[in-house]
């Protein structure tokens, strides 16, 4: 598997994820109203709403915690597991600096996209980064 089918493969699995009928993300007062009545949040007695945060903006009504903790579980074996092959990682590691633009930005840029793959070695990292330099300067 590819770092790239990994990366669709992953986004489809939460998509079709059992929790994900009890999540939204929502960035003002209006999103946050619709993603509620969506997923039919109910608020405890103290008037609070009875919701978890999850990353990326996002809520999850109290019903879906059980299932998010166990597909995150149970992903995250399948992502420890793939992320040990050594073409896996060094492809990963293009895909990500590609992804933070590093030829533009600084260390951290670079930092950043290998915070994705924190059981890199050195040899691994400097494979990556030579491979995404050659395909910087080939495309001018």
């Amino acid at each position: 598997m590819t770092y790239t089918e990994f990366k669709k493969a992953k986004q489809e699995a939460v998509n079709a994820a059992a929790w994900n009928r009890f999540a939204f993300w929502a960035f003002n007062d209006s999103q946050f109203s619709e993603g509620c009545a969506r997923v039919g949040a109910r608020k405890n007695r103290r008037g609070k709403w009875m919701l978890a945060r999850i990353p990326g903006g996002g809520f999850l009504d109290v019903k879906g915690i059980d299932s998010w903790r166990t597909f995150w579980k149970n992903w995250d074996k399948f992502e420890q597991a793939i992320k040990r092959d050594d073409k896996f990682i060094v492809d990963g590691l293009v895909y990500e600096y590609n992804n933070h633009e590093c030829v533009f930005g600084y260390e951290s840029d670079r930092e950043a996209a290998e915070a994705n793959f924190p059981n890199a070695t050195e040899d691994q990292k400097k494979r990556a980064w030579k491979k995404y330099w050659k395909q910087c300067q080939e495309m001018g």
